[in-house]
């Protein structure tokens, strides 16, 4: 469990396997022409991707393997931590730059656009295909961040993240 309390580790675990539900469900619902069903999913896999990001850099800058779990966790009782919140401490943490921040800025602000106001703003199902096309991008530049930050867990041999043989080095 590479050093982590069993419990945090299965807390960990578990945001996993759910993020891991969300890319799929995502996946499928761009395949499936299902645009707002593809903003909301992407949303959500944005989310948990900085929310990883902001694990593995807090490894970094205290050089343990701590999983703060008020990143990864939200009870019932728990005080909620908005996306709005992970953006600014993603950037706050050097987890994104400045113009990623920008980015899902206006992303959360047309995502709310697509949620809250789709039959007053005059919203087409075009500019929702165009949202959920930047929120795919917006995947894909956090999801290099997220792996050049594990690069250098790696190298710095700090953290969570761990090198070894891959599957088809492994023979």
């Amino acid at each position: 469990m590479n050093g982590v309390a069993p419990e945090v580790w299965k807390t960990f675990t578990d945001f996993l396997a759910g993020f891991a539900a969300a890319r799929e469900l995502h996946a499928r619902a761009g395949t499936a022409g299902c645009f707002v069903e593809s903003v909301c999913l992407g949303a959500s896999v944005v989310d948990a991707l900085l929310r990883v990001g902001l694990v593995l850099q807090h490894q970094l800058d205290t050089r343990t393997r701590e999983i703060p779990v008020s990143v990864i966790f939200q009870g019932p009782a728990d005080p909620a931590l908005s996306e709005r919140e992970i953006y600014k401490r993603a950037l706050k943490q050097l987890v994104i730059d400045q113009t990623l921040f920008d980015g899902l800025q206006r992303l959360y602000d047309d995502r709310n656009r697509v949620i809250h106001r789709y039959i007053i703003s005059r919203i087409t199902t075009s500019d929702v295909l165009g949202i959920a096309v930047r929120y795919e991008e917006m995947i894909q530049k956090l999801n290099e961040r997220i792996y050049h930050i594990e690069e250098r867990q790696i190298q710095e041999q700090v953290g969570i993240s761990e090198s070894g043989p891959t599957p088809q080095n492994d023979e």
